[in-house]
């Protein structure tokens, strides 16, 4: 993209009335925590998903109160340690990494472009483990109305993609009503009886978890056991499940996730509020 394109996007950005869940500037002017950086990727990446963006935009050298052109010096002392970000955030991603990384060199100071690819549809995106998103212009935490938004999307094709799906033996019928042929349906049915025998990775079991919590506050076994029997794997016997549900509660209690309150009874857990910040 040459240095006019990204100025137009640049100025076009700029004319915004305030950020966007799908774009954030900051001013990091020498530096910018990796940490953030990350949590920023994530919840970018997944706000443009759920914006129907194709990319999001996270913006080096320009304050975000005022949107004025300040200059950052993040990185600049080769490109090579620029570049070298994208490895370092898809290790921490699962392999979902920046699209481009744009430098553009203004009057007012060097600009950092970071292009953002919106998560895939069907997968949100994670930094190190945890869902993030944006409320409104804020870094939080993904809901898990939207964690299930992006994992129920489905994916479209164009009258192209159909007709080589349609060569290829792995669809039939008429638009809009295609189907997918017997022995690709067979697949299916494999894979989806899989995950309902594995479930879910245990890192998706305590985000749900922490997403209640930093909504209501407390939770009880019995709303444990109801936000999360549904989504455990069904070769799992009714015991083993709440087996589960006990050991991953004192698992995050253990690691200092979870506070634990009142007698067996009675308990209740809470996030502990030095870990969850």
């Amino acid at each position: 993209m040459s240095d006019k394109e990204l100025y137009s996007i640049l100025k076009n950005f700029l004319s915004f009335p305030a950020e966007t869940e799908w774009l954030e500037f900051k001013e990091a002017k020498n530096n910018f925590d990796f940490d953030d950086l990350g949590k920023y990727f994530a919840a970018i990446s997944n706000e443009a998903n759920l914006k129907g963006k194709e990319f999001g935009w996270l913006i080096f050298g320009v304050k975000d109160n005022s949107k004025s052109i300040v200059g950052s010096n993040y990185r600049i002392t080769n490109r090579a340690k620029l570049d070298s970000l994208k490895s370092e955030i898809a290790n921490h991603t699962n392999g979902h990494t920046f699209q481009e990384i744009f430098e553009l060199q203004l009057p007012e100071g060097r600009v950092v472009m970071f292009q953002i690819p919106a998560a895939p549809r069907g997968i949100p995106i994670t930094w190190k483990g945890h869902f993030y998103g944006r409320n409104a212009e804020s870094l939080s935490g993904l809901s898990i109305s939207e964690i299930e938004q992006i994992r129920g999307q489905v994916i479209r094709f164009s009258d192209q993609d159909a007709k080589e799906l349609k060569a290829l033996g792995l669809i039939e019928g008429r638009k809009p009503n295609y189907l997918l042929t017997s022995s690709i349906a067979s697949l299916v049915k494999k894979e989806t009886r899989y995950i309902q025998n594995r479930g879910f990775d245990k890192i998706y079991y305590q985000d749900l978890i922490i997403q209640y919590l930093r909504k209501f506050g407390t939770i009880t076994r019995e709303k444990t056991e109801e936000l999360l029997l549904p989504k455990l794997p069904d070769i799992l016997s009714p015991q083993q499940k709440l087996n589960k549900i006990k050991n991953l509660l004192l698992e995050m209690k253990g690691k200092d996730i979870l506070v634990r309150e009142g007698a067996k009874k009675t308990t209740k857990w809470s996030l502990n509020k030095n870990k969850d910040k």
